[in-house]
């Protein structure tokens, strides 16, 4: 933005993505707003671990299923 605008570094307000700040800021330093879910968040898990599978889709795949068993196997 900075060289779009020809704008000196110091007129540009450097920020994140609000879907990333949570995940990668350090609590002191999200927004208040932020702080509240995380907040919450760190009291609904009552210390435990939480994963996330979020996988992508793969439009060379004909259908979810496919990359699902290709991507996670049956524990056994």
């Amino acid at each position: 933005m900075q060289a779009s605008f020809r704008l000196p570094r110091q007129r540009v307000w450097t920020t994140g993505l609000p879907r990333n700040d949570m995940l990668l800021q350090a609590e002191n330093d999200l927004a208040p707003d932020l702080r509240e879910e995380s907040a919450w968040l760190e009291a609904k898990l009552q210390g435990r671990k939480m994963v996330l599978y979020l996988p992508t889709w793969r439009e060379e795949l004909e259908d979810f299923t496919e990359f699902y068993q290709r991507t996670m196997p049956q524990a056994g």
